[in-house]
This record gives structure tokens, sequence and C-alpha cells, in this order.
């Protein structure tokens, strides 16, 4: 191999491991975002003096599949693009440059679970969505009002 290929595949290189830190960066910061705004939501429908109304359970039960649908496609091309680009730097490792820096950090014999737990959480944080309000619903916020009410029965306890 000649010094120009070595330095053009180092180049390469140097340039794959920026972006891999890159895309593990948004993946993070998308991954934070979602559960901040998932926060979010949970607050208007469970941190209320009254059980929500049912058109207010319907909009937050689709908006929170709405906001599982964009983040978790975001995070899915986050790790699709962090995938395709491992596995260059580790074609790179192993025929130009016999650095081992990829290669021991994810082997090729060792399946990668880790897409596979953040679809299910995905998935989760959707049914989640989808139960919950409906069980509100359902129930005409009754589970809601009970808790509520104990709550502050126990406060005015506590208080005298």
């Amino acid at each position: 191999m000649t010094s120009d290929s070595y330095s053009k595949a180092n180049d390469e290189y140097g340039f794959l491991a920026e972006n891999l830190r890159h895309y593990e960066n948004l993946f993070f910061a998308n991954l934070t975002a979602f559960l901040t705004v998932n926060a979010g939501l949970l607050g208007l429908v469970f941190a209320r003096q009254s059980p929500p109304s049912p058109s207010m359970l319907y909009w937050v039960r689709w908006v929170g599949i709405f906001l599982v649908v964009v983040f978790g496609t975001a995070c899915e091309t986050y790790l699709r693009r962090g995938y395709r680009l491992a596995s260059r730097a580790i074609k790179l490792e192993e025929t130009e440059l016999h650095y081992k820096q990829y290669q021991l950090i994810s082997p090729p014999n060792i399946p990668k679970v880790g897409g596979w737990l953040w679809r299910a959480l995905f998935a989760l944080v959707a049914i989640f969505w989808y139960v919950t309000p409906l069980t509100l619903s359902m129930q005409g916020g009754e589970t809601l009002k009970t808790t509520l009410n104990s709550s502050e029965s126990v406060t005015s306890t506590n208080m005298k």
C-alpha cells in the first residue's frame, strides 16, 4: 500500500469516526427530547386536580402516538446510518489501516441487539399512549378521581 492510499484511507476513517460520534449524539439528544415531551404529556393527563376530559384524552393519545412515530423514525434513521458508517470503518480497519478500534467494539459475530431494544421501547410507549387514555376514558376518570381524593385526604389529615 502506498503512502497516498494510506493517507486517503486514514482521512476517510477520521471522517467516519467523526460522523459516528455525530449520529450517536443526535440519537441521544433525540431520545432526551422524546422523554421530555412524553413527560409533558403525562403531566397533562395525570397531574391535574380534576379528571381530564374525553376530548383531551383523545388528543393526548393521538399526539403521543404521533410523537412516538416521529421520534422513533428519527432514531431508527440515526441507528441505521451509524451501523452503515461503522461497517465501513470496520472494512477500512481490516483491509487498509490494520486498526482494531471498531472491530473490537462491535464484532461481526455478535448480533446488534441495541436496535431491537430501542424499537421495543418505542413500541411500548406507543402501546402505553394507546391504552392509558382509553382506559381512563372507559372508567370515566374514576381511577384518577379516587387517586386524587385519597391523596387529598392524606394531605388534609397530615395538616391537622
